[in-house]
């Protein structure tokens, strides 16, 4: 087990205005970690961490 990271780029089209909200609250309710941001070519950059099972 222990403690992985993934970093993810997502593009495409984003349905509502709350996406980082909404990946955060999941975030919590998984147990994992890490930062989500908007970047200026419009993806959204995500780094998260936590247990394998957790990221999985």
């Amino acid at each position: 087990m222990g403690i992985k990271q993934k970093h993810c780029l997502i593009s495409g089209r984003v349905q509502g205005v709350s996406y980082r909200y909404s990946a955060q609250q999941q975030a919590h309710q998984l147990g994992v970690t890490g930062w989500i941001r908007n970047l200026t070519d419009g993806r959204v950059e995500l780094l998260i961490q936590g247990e394998t099972e957790q990221l999985e």
